[in-house]
């Protein structure tokens, strides 16, 4: 159900429901539900999905982004599926969930699953990462790839389990 259709969608506060644009969708507060463009910019949190050819972008997320560019500053509950996927940029907050993609990073604690060509858990990883290259600052879990790092130090076979 759309509640609202046009070339721009623009709210200036939080916005309920769903929305469709031919280019972008532009929240400067909290949305929720759907949002359907090419780019969705949310400048609050974001509980729903976010949808796109190019890419999303939200300060948290608590649910699902698709897009080719996927990107959360805060805490991330949830999945994201895309060409690159990027939570939690600030480094002091927590992603839990899935990242599908041929990039993922996490800059804060990740509890989930990784599964990309480039996976990186910049502090804490508890679960799985799946990839050529995977890098977890800690690791509690496993590593599964051609290369990889974490806090126990570097290991170049196909299986690493952490602490």
């Amino acid at each position: 159900f759309i509640t609202r259709v046009g070339a721009i969608n623009f709210s200036e506060n939080e916005h309920c429901c769903s929305e469709a644009a031919v280019l972008a969708n532009v929240v400067s507060g909290d949305a929720a539900i759907l949002l359907v463009a090419p780019v969705n910019l949310v400048g609050g949190d974001m509980v729903g999905l976010q949808w796109s050819l190019i890419g999303n972008a939200s300060e948290e997320l608590h649910g699902i982004q698709v897009g080719g560019i996927n990107w959360t500053r805060g805490d991330t509950v949830g999945f994201q599926a895309g060409f690159v996927n990027i939570s939690d940029t600030d480094g002091y907050n927590d992603t839990r969930g899935a990242q599908l993609g041929t990039v993922n990073w996490s800059a804060g604690d990740f509890g989930g699953l990784q599964i990309s060509f480039i996976n990186v858990g910049a502090r804490d990883v508890n679960g799985m990462q799946i990839g050529l290259l995977n890098y977890a600052g800690d690791l509690d879990g496993v590593q599964l790839g051609v290369i990889n790092i974490n806090g126990d130090g570097f290991d170049v076979p196909i299986i690493n389990i952490g602490e």
